[in-house]
């Protein structure tokens, strides 16, 4: 008996996790065909050209992400200050007695 609630949960579940991916799936189909119409109309040295800017960009980034944490400028500017390492968030308010 609670093998057959659990299936029909289940099943309930795949149901609803369809009906939500199944719009999500369409639209990403008609944007990747979209977006393939737009791309076949370049030749193919401007898609080459397309995809090394793009990746360039991408690189550009992704370095650039990577060094400014980690800069000098980074390291000396430390303004910020630990409020309570290894205490309690909610302290009680000091009182006196």
């Amino acid at each position: 008996m609670i093998d057959n609630e659990q299936q029909q949960i289940g099943q309930a579940s795949d149901r609803l996790a369809e009906r939500i991916a199944d719009p999500i799936i369409k639209g990403q189909r008609r944007l990747a065909v979209i977006l393939n119409q737009r791309v076949n109309r370049y030749s193919k040295k401007r898609q080459q050209w397309l995809l090394m800017i793009f990746c360039g960009i991408a690189i550009c980034g992704i370095i650039t992400c990577l060094a400014v944490p980690f800069g000098r400028t980074a390291m000396q500017r430390q303004s910020f200050q630990p409020s309570h390492i290894g205490l309690p968030s909610d302290r009680p308010p000091k009182t006196n007695h």
